[in-house]
């Protein structure tokens, strides 16, 4: 029987979705084989990414001019050179890719179990850049101020009411809005200045974190990016038009695909939901944590302060500290292990000759000598020359031993016997020599891939291993990196074994880490690797309308002083005897409420209240709606009651509604009147 450790990756789901992204990876390595799929180095490619963002982005802002009469024009000014245009173009499809890239990331580590425990705070950063990321993408969308900046400041023009509306609806647009083009331009540029920040702190609980991909996959991003921006130049919508309706346009799904549950829903319920939606995201650590077979704990009296355990931990979980006495062999040192950093992997258990660190849960006693080497002694006895695989459980989770372990995790026969390991890193090199002197006929280890282990660097510290006891390297030592789930690499290879008798192959060597990154694909490889970054990078839009057929739109802006509620302002004041004192002009005293109704051919189609701003109510009153109306003639008129008295009829017209066109009733404070904008 073995003794399997529980790990998130048990989950259903998680378990579900680590197969579905294993069978993708296994179609990508028959093309690219394991070392150079780009799915396994999302995370450094996004990094890449927002520096590509921010190298186009700084030309493009030094030649963007803020405002809506000067900010459509400066755009299509760029694109009119086919150096802007390419700028502009890979500046958009850059972002796109970097959001897609981003949340695939989020999706692997989510399938892989890196989101729980330790690496919380990397999940909930990473979530809070993928926000930031999708904010600043929508402001780009809006600095272009076309057709599609327009149905965005609609939508929070629908979200906001009142305050937005007064900005963007009144007459004279060009002065009240330019302080927000300002606004925007400036969050728009260094909000990503912050990723740097974030950046930091995503990878501040891993030791060695990489932060750029391998040189062949920056070759091919840069050529995908530039290839797709060629042969698909961004070009803008129609300039925006307030006043005129949304023709059907095409929006980009990634950053303005909340326009369509927007329109469907309601602001505040599309708003609503995606909220909920990000809150279980970024509390999934909690709400769906797992467990491991850790937190490893040291024997003092065993630890020599080698400190190598410290050095091969991959999430700064282990710590050198200096012994108040020297120990039993004289060392300075001792390891500490932080039970909160620890994730299990027992990647320091592997390296410590003395077994001076041990995992709480599986000790090596129970997992390797009453445990795999015991079995293989027992077959041994009873005449049968087994061949042993150590695997990783992502490995067993994904069933790529189902072949070889019963559902409880026990060995089919005597002739594959299996150990599961939380990480193949956990495995000791010199473990090899015992079983085969113990009558083991050939070792496989399956491990994830180089670049996806679940505990980022287990096989890299396995093969280090190997390396420093290179006599262990013989014909019947195996490795397969496979994506969880792929079976067939070790069926393969057993079947193989089992029919070729003493005709065996040497083990590859793995290359230096640094060799690995200098590496290039073969040219098939090399062309499904930059097949595939084009595709992250291709834009996905869909066509998109936000009117409905046959209906028109009357909106209604308000901009009110306030009648000042005279008797509290002069509550427990003394005036002069004959004072005559103008309660409207009477600042810091409580207002009162704004009440407007419409009818639309002699029928109440609207009633609404608007409070004044300010803790005791002595502010602006702003007020927005909207009604939809059928195409043709309708007799409009709106009344107010600003002083808690009677109701003043401020507009009363025969409007002829035509499904192209915005009718806008804005409040004019100086005349007392509605006026149509």
């Amino acid at each position: 029987m073995n003794s399997t450790p529980t790990l998130s990756g048990e989950k259903s789901f998680v378990r579900w979705l680590d197969k579905s992204f294993s069978a993708l990876e296994t179609l990508i390595n028959r093309a690219t084989t394991e070392r150079f799929n780009p799915l396994y180095h999302l995370g450094t490619l996004a990094i890449f990414l927002l520096l590509a963002l921010t190298a186009t982005g700084v030309y493009l802002t030094f030649l963007y001019r803020p405002g809506p009469d000067t900010a459509y024009a400066s755009v299509e000014w760029i694109s009119s050179h086919w150096f802007g245009s390419l700028m502009r173009s890979i500046h958009r499809y850059a972002s796109d890719a970097f959001l897609v890239v981003s949340i695939l990331h989020a999706l692997k580590s989510l399938a892989s179990g890196r989101f729980w425990g330790s690496r919380t705070l990397a999940w909930v950063t990473g979530w809070v850049l993928v926000v930031l990321t999708w904010f600043t993408g929508v402001l780009g969308f809006w600095l272009v101020w076309d057709r599609r900046a327009q149905w965005i400041t609609e939508a929070f023009i629908a979200l906001m009411k009142g305050p937005v509306a007064v900005t963007f609806l009144t007459t004279n647009i060009v002065t009240s809005t330019f302080s927000t083009f300002i606004i925007a331009e400036f969050l728009h540029v260094f909000i990503p200045l912050a990723f740097a920040i974030l950046i930091f702190v995503h990878v501040l609980r891993l030791a060695r974190a990489r932060l750029l991909p391998p040189r062949w996959m920056i070759a091919f991003s840069t050529a995908g990016l530039i290839l797709v921006a060629l042969l698909l130049p961004f070009r803008s919508a129609p300039i925006a038009d307030l006043d005129s309706v949304i023709p059907a346009l095409t929006i980009d799904i990634w950053y303005l695909g909340f326009l369509i549950p927007f329109e469907k829903w309601g602001s505040t319920a599309a708003l609503l939901g995606g909220g909920l939606i990000l809150a279980l995201l970024i509390l999934l650590p909690w709400l769906a944590r797992g467990r491991h077979s850790g937190p490893a704990y040291v024997t003092g009296s065993r630890c020599t302060g080698c400190s190598i355990c410290s050095v091969e931990c991959p999430y700064k979980a282990i710590e050198m500290l200096t012994r108040d006495e020297p120990g039993p062999d004289g060392s300075k040192r001792f390891a500490r292990v932080y039970p909160d950093l620890c994730t299990g992997c027992g990647i320091c258990v592997g390296t410590c000759a003395t077994m001076g660190i041990e995992l709480k849960q599986l000790p090596t006693e129970q997992v390797y000598k009453a445990g795999l080497l015991a079995r293989v002694q027992r077959a041994a006895a009873g005449g049968h020359s087994p061949a042993v695989v150590i695997s990783c459980q992502r490995q067993v989770s994904a069933g790529s031993l189902s072949r070889y372990l019963t559902k409880d995790g026990a060995d089919r026969s005597n002739e594959v016997i299996s150990c599961v390991l939380p990480c193949t890193g956990m495995a000791d090199a010199l473990w090899t020599a015992e079983l085969f002197a113990a009558g083991a006929r050939d070792i496989a280890f399956v491990s994830c891939p180089y670049d996806d282990c679940a505990n980022r660097e287990g096989p890299h510290w396995l093969y280090t291993r190997f390396r420093r006891h290179k006599g262990l390297l013989t014909p019947a030592l195996h490795w397969i990196e496979t994506a969880p789930g792929h079976a067939h690499s070790l069926v393969r290879l057993l079947d193989h074994l089992k029919s070729s008798g003493e005709e065996k192959q040497t083990v590859e060597s793995l290359p230096e880490v640094k060799r690995r990154e200098l590496a290039w694909p073969r040219i098939p490889a090399a062309l499904a690797a930059f097949a595939l970054l084009m595709i992250l990078s291709l834009p996905v839009d869909l066509p998109a309308s936000p009117r409905i057929a046959g209906r028109g739109d009357v909106r209604f802006v308000i901009e009110h002083h306030g009648v000042a509620m005279t008797s509290q302002a002069f509550s427990g004041v003394k005036l002069p005897e004959n004072a005559i004192i103008d309660s409207t002009k009477i600042k810091g005293s409580q207002r009162y409420p704004v009440l407007m109704r419409v009818t639309v051919d002699g029928r109440p189609v609207l009633a609404s209240t608007y409070e004044p701003t300010g803790l005791r109510k002595e502010g602006m009153i702003n007020g927005f709606d909207q009604i939809t109306l059928p195409a043709g003639l309708h007799v409009l008129e709106v009344s107010l009651n600003d002083s808690g008295g009677e109701w003043r009829s401020l507009f009363s017209q025969t409007l002829e509604i035509s499904p192209e066109k915005f009718y806008t009733l804005v409040y004019q404070t100086e005349t007392d009147r509605f006026e149509l904008r």
